[in-house]
């Protein structure tokens, strides 16, 4: 079992934090040049020939996020172990494709995922001109530099940002101050970019008192972090984040995804 850093004020409850343990994979992205198969941020994505590539609802080309290609990551219970999945994003507006009525409704973002991929490069999409050129500065998508993506298997307890927190960790009122709360999201390190595990949220959990019930939306499917090595950045310095539900995840169905970022 993974010795967990505590503040030692909870030391005593170390039982009631350590039943929250899950896996969840770390990426960790370091700028370059990727190829179409990689696992990345930014750049151009695997796209098979003859497939609609993703418009926004005005009918504009959206931008790779993210690509990960489960073949190079570790396995996770639940996650697809191939195929590739695909983050993108509208660089139509400034909130990065947010949508709050609904957040998962994939208007001005979309995940798409391709079970089967194809190996011979002569039947995927290799001249991607027809994307929104980059401009100095641009503010309208959160990531500027292309970076290709490695993966750490890790294990992790509940971040206290999570709406279950407060009825997963009985610790006492009395101990559990803000002083105490600093340390711990100190000590657990929640805000990077990693697959499977807890969110990491700067305001609120989306899956917190909405207007919809997302609280069946269990499993981060995707989490951003700002970034400087890499020229990320959500805001101010934000996160974002991609929860999917159980049945969806394990049947690989990524339509109803619950998209959110925030920042302070």
């Amino acid at each position: 079992m993974t010795k967990f850093l505590l503040p030692p004020e909870v030391e005593e409850y170390r039982a009631v934090f350590e039943q929250t343990q899950v896996e969840s994979i770390r990426l960790e992205a370091k700028k370059g040049h990727t190829g179409p198969y990689d696992s990345k941020f930014g750049g151009e994505p695997y796209f098979p020939l003859g497939f609609q590539y993703p418009l926004d609802e005005d009918g504009r080309p959206m931008k790779l996020l993210a690509q990960i290609n489960f073949e190079d990551m570790p396995t996770l219970e639940n996650y697809p172990q191939y195929g590739i999945l695909q983050f993108y994003l509208t660089t139509n507006n400034e909130t990065y494709g947010l949508d709050y009525e609904p957040p998962h409704q994939q208007r001005y973002f979309r995940i798409l995922y391709f079970e089967e991929v194809l190996g011979d490069e002569e039947k995927i999409v290799s001249d991607f001109s027809f994307l929104p050129e980059k401009k100095p500065n641009d503010e309208d998508f959160p990531i500027e530099s292309e970076a290709k993506v490695t993966f750490v298997k890790q294990t992790e307890i509940i971040s206290p940002f999570d709406y279950r927190f407060d009825k997963t960790v009985t610790v006492p009122s009395t101990v559990w101050n803000v002083d105490v709360q600093c340390k711990y999201e100190e000590m657990q390190d929640a805000f990077h970019h990693k697959i499977g595990g807890y969110g990491a949220f700067v305001q609120q959990d989306p899956r917190e008192e909405s207007r919809i019930d997302y609280s069946h939306y269990t499993h981060l499917l995707f989490q951003i972090a700002s970034e400087d090595e890499i020229d990320c950045c959500w805001g101010d310095g934000g996160v974002a984040n991609f929860f999917i539900t159980r049945e969806d995840l394990k049947n690989k169905c990524f339509d109803h995804v619950l998209y959110n970022w925030d920042c302070s």
